[in-house]
């Protein structure tokens, strides 16, 4: 089973496959990181021509030199980023205020995003209000199930531990748009190359756009009011490989027995 990692604009998950959790933590504020000693894992990298890795000293520092190594190798430079979303959802809105009943994974991202709209929206005249979403899939981290436990010395609580075992890279992007046009019409302006299109031109021209684009490891959002920034995005979400992305999903599995976490079971 996948899990998003939600994320936050000011901060950032320190996570990394390996890593130990309280199941309570896991997959939502990934705090109070399990720091024993840990046995050494085998990482694989699932490029056209996978990666393998071995880490020794299991945590956040020595995964960073090893993702360091890994983007200067060849089966890095030979990746095929993938040129379709995962996911890509437009949703028309009543009004602002449903923003957070489609975001439901992260109220203060929400918040955030409806306060834009209110600030920077002028709402006369607007016939239609829309919410889209768009994530891209990168590549995905994944180790071994280790057959002596993943620690050394077993820590007491074990039993309510989780490891994190894969990791999904990616990027993703988040935009509002107010129009003076109905919202089929705003679906049908965004099909193909949208901003290049004569016949959009009047749509775009006459529509308003908050775009939120986080495509780099300190999950920080740019932000854009340019329907070009997100057909730019939309067509190259990783900026030629120049940005593997950021944690978008994972898998847990529980240290005592290695089954697989699932959240509220």
């Amino acid at each position: 089973m996948e899990f998003k990692v939600g994320w936050d604009i000011a901060n950032t998950p320190y996570i990394y496959v390996g890593a130990v959790f309280p199941e309570n933590s896991f997959a939502t504020s990934f705090d109070k990181e399990i720091t024993s000693k840990k046995q050494s894992i085998n990482l694989c990298f699932d490029f056209t021509e996978p990666y393998i890795a071995m880490m020794n000293d299991v945590r956040q520092n020595e995964y960073n030199k090893i993702i360091k190594e890994v983007i200067r190798s060849k089966e890095y430079q030979n990746f095929k980023y993938p040129t379709r979303p995962y996911i890509a959802k437009l949703t028309e809105l009543k009004s602002l205020e449903n923003v957070e009943l489609y975001i439901d994974d992260n109220e203060n991202f929400a918040s955030i995003l409806k306060k834009m709209g209110n600030k920077e929206f002028d709402i006369n005249n607007t016939v239609s209000l829309c919410l889209g979403k768009v994530i891209f899939k990168g590549f995905t981290v994944s180790m071994d199930i280790p057959e002596k436990g993943i620690f050394v010395e077993n820590p007491t609580n074990k039993d309510n531990l989780v490891y994190l075992r894969t990791l999904t890279y990616g990027t993703s992007a988040y935009f509002l748009i107010a129009s003076k046009y109905p919202y089929n019409e705003i679906v049908s302006s965004l099909k193909g190359p949208f901003v290049k299109k004569q016949e959009n031109e009047e749509i775009l021209n006459n529509s308003q756009i908050i775009l939120l684009t986080i495509s780099d490891i300190r999950q920080t959002a740019d932000i854009s009011n340019s329907f070009e920034a997100l057909q730019n995005y939309l067509n190259n979400p990783f900026m030629s490989g120049e940005t593997y992305g950021y944690p978008i999903f994972c898998k847990g599995m529980y240290v005592k027995d290695n089954s697989t976490f699932i959240p509220g079971k």
